[in-house]
Formats: structure tokens, sequence, C-alpha cells
């Protein structure tokens, strides 16, 4: 059984590799049990199915995404790619015309006038070279099936599907294929491939909700990468940001802004989050805490600068309350020793401190009417402007 088997597997190889040499296939057949061959068979037709169904909402290829037909469909000659890329072309400088005639006459323009302003002899010639570019564009898309899957399968999981994404690399191939130019000495998948990735990659973006780069920045973005990668292995350590700019060829200041354009953005409507036990839960949606945490450390560190603030005000000496926010790091958040500050900051200090000492001491006010009056205004605005942030900070939570 095992050597029949065996057998079996050694004349598909040859069939397989006899039917290539002649020409009849692009590609050597794969040769598998029958197991796998109906695994393929289905999960090929459900992802052209899907493809077909996500293409049916543009109006656009609803035939041609058997992608196990593709898989068996030779790739084109130089001759060819130039004849159907011209009917492509001329189908398009058809309806080009169509359009800019509906948009300056106002009216949608009869067959027959189409045919004549196109100079062409019949509305039956019209009719044809239409459906000559339409079948030329879909064999062009069906024999670079392959290119889009691969193209695509990179990016279909950052935000789009890969249905999604295989309409908007059909399109721009279309579209290339409109504008290719076969004697600069370039085949279409070669020409077609930036101006794909392209798209790919500015529709990942756009539904993703970063800010847009061009094409330019994404570029120097790819070779900052490439160069930290290899930086890394060469010298063993993660390289600093003044190296990649230095190999690059760009200041360390610009490799900055585009490190901070890259910067990942975060989702209110993000689901579970994996690994983080302080995730706070609102309904059916998970979102971490962390930055709540940062925001809250925030302002009570910015309460406390507010008041001690406020207590330095009552020093008459302006040198006296920047000597105190010197030296208890009020500055810029870093505390500075007594040999730092020199013995002018001790003097400073002493007398300072003895001015607050005595200024906590001084006797209270004596409650009148009128004072009372004022206490409770300024308590009822304190507690107006504390209910207004709570229900602000309650609507951002929410």
């Amino acid at each position: 059984m095992v050597r029949r088997r065996q057998r079996q597997l050694s004349g598909r190889r040859a069939h397989a590799l006899r039917a290539r040499r002649r020409g009849e296939i692009g590609e050597a057949a794969p040769v598998a049990s029958g197991r796998q061959r109906t695994r393929r068979r289905t999960s090929a037709a459900e992802l052209a199915g899907s493809e077909a169904g996500a293409a049916s909402g543009s109006g656009q290829f609803g035939k041609g995404d058997n992608v196990e037909e593709a898989r068996t469909t030779r790739y084109l000659t130089r001759e060819e790619e130039i004849e159907l890329c011209a009917a492509v072309k001329r189908e398009a400088q058809l309806q080009k015309l169509r359009g800019e005639a509906a948009v300056a006459e106002g009216r949608q323009l009869s067959d027959e006038e189409w045919a004549e302003r196109a100079g062409l002899p019949s509305v039956k010639a019209l009719h044809k070279a239409l459906e000559a570019g339409q079948a030329a564009g879909l064999h062009i898309v069906k024999v670079n099936m392959g290119l889009l899957m691969k193209l695509t399968g990179k990016f279909h999981s950052q935000g789009m599907t890969q249905a999604e994404l295989m309409v908007e690399a059909k399109q721009e191939l279309l579209r290339v294929a409109e504008i290719f130019d076969a004697s600069k000495g370039a085949r279409l998948t070669t020409y077609a491939w930036y101006y794909i990735m392209s798209r790919i990659t500015r529709m990942v973006m756009k539904e993703s909700g970063l800010l847009p780069m061009s094409g330019a920045l994404q570029q120097l973005a790819r070779r900052m990468k490439t160069v930290e990668d290899n930086l890394s292995l060469s010298l063993g350590r993660n390289p600093t940001l003044a190296e990649i700019a230095a190999h690059v060829g760009i200041t360390e200041q610009r490799a900055a802004g585009i490190l901070n354009r890259k910067r990942n953005t975060i989702s209110w409507d993000l689901k579970a989050v994996n690994g983080d036990k302080n995730a706070a839960v609102f309904g059916d949606e998970a979102i971490s805490d962390g930055w709540e945490r940062e925001y809250m450390q925030e302002e009570k560190e910015r309460s406390v600068k507010n008041v001690i603030e406020l207590a330095l005000d009552v020093l008459g000496d302006e040198r006296m309350r920047t000597v105190m926010r010197w030296r208890y790091g009020l500055v810029d958040g870093v505390p500075r020793s007594l040999t730092e500050t020199a013995q002018k900051v001790f003097e400073y200090e002493s007398s300072t401190a003895g001015k607050l000492k005595k200024r906590s001491e001084l006797p209270a006010k004596p409650l009148t009417v009128e004072r009372i009056r004022v206490l409770a205004n300024e308590g009822r605005e304190r507690m107006e402007a504390f209910i207004r942030e709570h229900n602000l900070l309650r609507d951002l939570l929410n």
C-alpha cells in the first residue's frame, strides 16, 4: 500500500513537471493528498466568496476572484501586458470623455453621441471597446491575484479585512494599468507594486486613526527601522537616536519628529486588556486605567504645587520665593542641596521659614456677620468648582 502510494505521488510530480515545461501552467502543479486538496479548495472558495462579497459593494470585480483558477493561470508576456493595458486605458479614456461631457452639458450623452465624440465609426465599436477594456482589466486582476494576496496579507490584521484590502489593491492595479508605460523597460507588476503598497498603507493608517504621513516620511521611517535593526546586531545593544540619525543621514531633531509621528494611539473602544489586573471595565468594554493613575498623580502634584505657591505669596521678597522654589524643586522638580545653592540659600531659607512660621501663628480674624457671609460665598464657589470638575471627569471616564 505504501509503495503504491509513493508511485502515485511520483507520477503526479512527473506530470506536473512535464506540464510546466510545455507552458500549460505558470507554476508547478501542487502535489498533495486528497484531503489536502479538499481543504485547499474549501479555503480558496471561502476567500473568493468573501472577496466577491466585499467587491460587489463597489460595483466591480464580481467575477474572476477564483483563487484556485488564478493559481493555474500562466503569467503574461510583455506583449500581452502592453495589449491589455492599452485596452484598459482606452476604456478609461472613453469613460472620462463621457464624464466630462456630462459635467459640462449637465446631461448624459447617448451612445451615438458618445461614439461620435470618441471618433468611433459606430455604437457597436464603442461597446466592443468598452467590453474589451473590462475583460482586459479582469484578466489582469486574475493573473496578478497571487501578488495582490501577498501584499494584502501583510496588513489584513491591522484594522481592515483582507477582502477590503483586496478591493483597494485591485482598483489600484487597474489605475496603474491605465498609466503603465512599457517603454520604461519595467514589467507591470514591478511598476504597480509601489503604488499598491502605498495605497494599502494609506488605507490602513486611515482606518487605524493615525496621523497621515507622506510617502517620503514613510520611507525615512522604514529606513530608520532597518538601520536600527542592523545597528542592534552589530553593536550588541540598542542604538541611540543620534546614531540612527547619523546612519540615515538626517538630523536628530528630524528623527525624533518622525518617531513621534509614528507613535501608536489607543482607541477608547479598545476591547479587553490582556495582562492588566487594574483594567477599568465599562459595560462590555475594557480600557487600561494606567493613563488615569498618571493623570491623578499629575493633578495631585499640581495641586500641592499650587498650595505651596499660594503660601509663598506671603513673602514680600521675590528673591526669597525664588530660593525656596529652587531649594525644594518647585521649578523643575529637582530639589537642590545646600552645597548647590550656596550659603545664600541657607540664609534665605532660614529667614523665609521664620516668616512663614510667624504667619501661621497670627491670631484668626474675628467672625463677624459680614465675614461669615464672605466665607460662605467663597465656600459655595469652591464647591461649585469642585462639582464641575467632578462631573467633567465622570463624563470623560464614561
